[in-house]
């Protein structure tokens, strides 16, 4: 229907436009001019019919759809004539199209989204920068354990050994991803878990999970605390339930949580 209606306004403009035109010439023709140069005069003065055709379609706004139509369909056939060629260049466009979301998805954790924290501005990473061990900072322990007790810099100081592969043994065998964090960790970065508790200073065999994991395993149920998860050959009881927005510092996901003991 819509086609139909569209035809008949082209029709309704090209008679509009040619019948403007006549006009023009046979008022040039009145005025002494031959039929050859009252056609040339009236061509120059109302533009070529071609122009005002696209300046009528630019005014509906059909002219965007229209030459999408012409470049969907002119697509259509060299993809006919050339499928190989065609191929080749979807190809590269989805390659260039994942690389870009690729590069996107790392400029935006590192550059754009801010910490995930309470007073995120207050927050700084210490430690040294060696590639070939590691794309993070990271320190000995026993400097780490020094300056933690001499510094008067920071309102607190915590450690992490970032997130790693870990397996669960028990009755549902399944791969993890696992966290060892400080007792003071969370409350540095101003997180307080959404269900249960956090760690205790040198505390062992305990763990927090993630709010996914506790959705897709357990089922969201309240009795997950006390629970037990056997991970690479060690009992972890289940203290508590970290927020759903809970992000890592390098916002890598962890499943689980467990006490980072220095000694």
């Amino acid at each position: 229907m819509r086609w139909r209606q569209r035809k008949e306004r082209e029709r309704q403009l090209d008679a509009e436009l040619r019948f403007h035109w006549e006009e023009q010439v046979a008022e040039y023709i009145r005025q002494g001019l031959s039929e050859v140069d009252a056609q040339r005069r009236a061509r120059l003065e109302l533009g070529s019919m071609t122009q005002v055709r696209e300046e009528y379609r630019d005014a509906r706004g059909t002219r965007v759809w229209e030459d999408l139509g012409q470049d969907l369909r002119y697509a259509a056939r060299g993809f006919v004539h050339t499928p190989r060629f065609a191929l080749s260049a979807i190809a590269a466009l989805a390659l260039a199209v994942g690389v870009a979301t690729a590069v996107f998805s790392v400029v935006d954790q590192s550059l754009f989204r801010a910490l995930p924290y309470t007073q995120d501005n207050r927050l700084v990473s210490l430690g040294i920068v060696a590639p070939v061990i590691s794309s993070q900072d990271w320190l000995f322990a026993v400097t780490y354990q020094e300056w933690q007790k001499t510094q008067t810099a920071f309102a607190a100081l915590t450690a992490w050994k970032g997130v790693g592969d870990c397996d669960r043994q028990d009755n549902e065998p399944e791969r993890l991803t696992c966290a060892q964090v400080e007792a003071g960790f969370l409350s540095t970065l101003g997180v307080q878990p959404w269900r249960g508790r956090n760690f205790y200073a040198g505390e062992e065999g305990v763990g927090l999970i993630s709010y996914g994991y506790w959705q897709s395993r357990f089922g969201e149920a309240p009795t997950v605390l006390g629970q037990r998860l056997r991970l690479d050959g060690a009992n972890v009881t289940i203290v508590g339930v970290l927020p759903r927005d809970f992000e890592t510092p390098t916002l890598a996901p962890a499943d689980v949580l467990l006490p980072l003991n220095l000694k």
